[in-house]
């Protein structure tokens, strides 16, 4: 089976249940890893290696969604802080 047809495959599964963009399978190895990463920290190395990556590269990825996730909560208190020195 080829991964565009995975990918196919799933997308239709998941527009079934109303999500309407494409789906694809390294999206889904991501999102697992990330959920079992923020969930249970204590198992970040069992969820890289089930999924084939190396512990270093999923490191790397989860620092890069924590640097997003840091810039987006600065980002809103620097609006908070800027609308109440405005107000």
């Amino acid at each position: 089976m080829k991964q565009s047809t995975v990918a196919s495959a799933l997308s239709t599964a998941f527009g079934n249940i109303g999500i309407k963009y494409r789906v694809a399978c390294t999206k889904v190895r991501k999102v697992a890893v990330t959920a079992v990463d923020s969930k249970h920290p204590e198992q970040k190395h069992n969820a890289a290696v089930q999924k084939n990556h190396r512990v270093a590269t999923a490191e790397k990825y989860y620092h890069f969604v924590e640097k997003q996730t840091n810039s987006i909560n600065c980002t809103e208190l620097l609006r908070q802080s800027v609308e109440w020195a405005l107000s």
